[in-house]
């Protein structure tokens, strides 16, 4: 990798005006990279670092175009979907393509390009919003420690959505400009966490006690999901984890979705979540009662405590 690809984060989206991703209204950038494979896993497109083709086969009007100009065979006249095998994600099929059948998700950018983005949505910051970085996983990049650096410099307020999976060492300086860490456990036992994600919970655990002592503000997140994580003992450790920490504002569960499914058939996968993980309206509220009563404090989702300012060191 060249020093210039190694200034660069891959994007796979920018969302403006959200009010789910943090205090206020933010600005979210949507990375591309994670070392997680979570099975319930809401944004499928962002795991792998490189861009990647999405491809909508209903789309496809057959026309061709894609074929003539890929350059390495992964389109052929006779079988339009591409081969996964030799596509290298170019995009050149996207720019052709005139039904939008073929799309490219990842584009690289900059630390300064990132903010920049932010600071265009600035004017609808007053009253607690900013820059969110999302994912994937935003700590995966070394870069990301140079958009936190330039953030501060805008004075900027910015929340991480983060698993993490990642650096210690990275993650221990983010806290010192990183407003709140949304901080997702997918599950308190490491068996299971194993079992879903492809991750030690260990590594999760000891990065968010490093980033407590460092003062890093947290918001513990969890996606219940129902036959999996949605029972008492997962609840009670996470109760728990949070009255352990002194910065921690307390939990925020997370209804698990299918909504990935779709992107994994853009992709040419057929795993993703099931519809059966999905929690009742009944079953996730009484999620919050239980967590409510072993003495945790529980943000209903769309609900966020303020993304206090960080010390720059």
């Amino acid at each position: 990798m060249d020093g210039e690809r190694e200034r660069k984060i891959t994007v796979t989206a920018i969302e403006r005006f959200s009010a789910k991703d943090g205090p206020g209204i933010r600005t979210v950038i949507f990375f591309k990279g994670c070392p997680l494979r979570c099975a319930w896993c809401h944004n499928p497109e962002t795991q792998a670092a490189e861009p990647e083709l999405l491809f909508d086969a209903a789309a496809c009007i057959g026309c061709g175009a894609c074929v003539s100009v890929c350059p390495v065979g992964a389109r052929t006249e006779k079988f339009p979907f591409p081969d996964r095998g030799k596509c290298t994600g170019c995009g050149r099929c996207t720019e052709v393509c005139p039904s939008g059948a073929s799309a490219l998700s990842g584009r690289p950018m900059t630390a300064e390009e990132i903010v920049e983005e932010a600071c265009r949505d600035e004017i609808f910051y007053a009253g607690g919003g900013g820059l969110t970085l999302s994912g994937g996983e935003p700590f995966f990049w070394e870069a990301t420690e140079e958009v936190l650096a330039k953030a501060a410099s805008k004075g900027l307020s910015v929340v991480a959505e983060t698993s993490g999976y990642a650096p210690s060492a990275r993650l221990e300086r983010a806290a010192a400009y990183v407003g709140l860490f949304l901080w997702d456990i997918k599950d308190t036992d490491g068996a299971r966490h194993w079992l879903y994600t492809g991750g030690e919970l260990g590594i999760v655990l000891e990065n968010l006690r490093r980033v407590d002592a460092r003062g890093g503000a947290t918001l513990i997140r969890c996606p219940m999901a129902e036959g999996i994580n949605a029972d008492e003992k997962n609840l009670c450790g996470l109760a728990e984890l949070s009255l352990s920490l002194k910065h921690c504002f307390g939990v925020q569960l997370l209804a698990c979705h299918d909504g990935g499914r779709t992107k994994n058939r853009l992709l040419g996968r057929t795993d993703g979540a099931r519809r059966e993980w999905t929690p009742s309206a009944q079953n996730f509220e009484s999620y919050g009662r239980i967590l409510r009563g072993f003495g945790a404090r529980v943000w209903e989702e769309g609900s966020f405590p303020p993304a206090l300012p960080a010390e720059r060191r």
